[in-house]
């Protein structure tokens, strides 16, 4: 954004700067964003999104919507 708005400016003072910041802003589009998301490198992890527990209102991560851990009804261990 700054490099479209100020970049390549004439060297002698712009009499009217604002008209030439109009301009641009109405006629100098951005570069289109790349059509597919980055791919993650193997250094990298993905992260999990954050959830609202339906319970509670509290904040977690998980992939899927839901309870958080002290809201989720616990499970008995089975037996062995």
């Amino acid at each position: 954004m700054t490099h479209t708005l100020i970049g390549g400016l004439p060297r002698e003072p712009l009499a009217r700067p604002a008209g030439l910041l109009a301009y641009r802003l109405a006629n100098w589009q951005p570069p289109e964003p790349p059509s597919a998301p980055p791919t993650l490198g193997p250094d990298r992890v993905a992260v999990v999104p954050l959830q609202d527990c339906d319970g509670c209102e509290r904040v977690f991560r998980s992939h899927e919507p839901g309870r958080c851990a002290d809201c989720r009804p616990q499970e008995p261990y089975a037996a062995a």
